[in-house]
């Protein structure tokens, strides 16, 4: 995945190459340096497989990318984040450009589930995120032990599906609410609620079947009742 990022960032969207990225900080690696392959090569050196992600410049944040120790007779998972501040999108030129470089690495990626969610109550200092109030986190349906662990509980901005999610989301994507944007990419298929950036608050109370979200427990949560064959033993 950090070779199809890389790639996809050059192709697309320079700001959302990793120019910087390392286990911990300061960032050691340079991706002018070691280009792609010395990305993979770092990630893959990793403790449990983790790397901290640094953009090449605003809108794009960083990230990081992560992959847990294969278990329960399952491959190996990784999960791929990056940060962006969300009102540059309300621009609908950085609004394509995000779109494109969304779904390539999606598609090229033979990803699952990717999803572009606001997170509200956040302010950017020019070097650090800080959160204003609680309990405004971004949802994570993805566990280091587990995997994915099922679709978000709360709607997000935008919602991909490719691989064993598409027969199980295929009834709702092909009859989606009006105010829904529904396309097909190269190995999946993208699903906007609305045309800009907006949180969960505002996307209203439609989203996918509720047996294939993920489930709140009281030691944290827990899967979906319903998820694709590649996320089960």
């Amino acid at each position: 995945v950090t070779e199809v990022l890389a790639e996809q960032a050059m192709a697309l969207f320079p700001e959302a190459l990793p120019r910087r990225f390392g286990h911990f900080e300061p960032l050691q690696g340079r991706f002018g340096q070691v280009g792609a392959a010395g990305l993979t090569a770092a990630w893959q050196e990793g403790a449990d497989w983790d790397l901290i992600l640094g953009g090449s410049g605003l809108p794009c944040l960083g990230g990081g990318v992560y992959s847990g120790a294969p278990s329960d007779g399952l491959p190996r998972m990784w999960h791929l984040s990056l940060a962006f501040i969300g009102d540059t999108f309300r621009d609908a030129a950085w609004r394509d450009g995000l779109r494109a470089f969304f779904t390539a690495v999606a598609d090229r990626a033979s990803a699952l589930y990717a999803k572009a969610e606001v997170v509200p109550g956040l302010t950017y200092s020019g070097q650090q995120l800080f959160y204003r109030y609680k309990d405004k986190s971004e949802q994570r349906p993805y566990d280091r032990g587990r995997g994915l662990l099922g679709v978000t509980r709360r709607p997000t901005w935008w919602a991909w599906f490719g691989g064993g999610y598409l027969p199980l989301v295929a009834a709702h994507l092909d009859r989606p609410p009006a105010k829904w944007r529904v396309t097909a990419s190269a190995a999946g298929r993208l699903a906007e609620l609305a045309e800009g950036p907006s949180p969960a608050a505002g996307l209203g109370h439609t989203w996918f079947p509720r047996q294939i979200r993920v489930r709140p427990g009281l030691l944290g949560p827990k899967p979906a009742r319903l998820r694709p064959a590649e996320l089960l033993a």
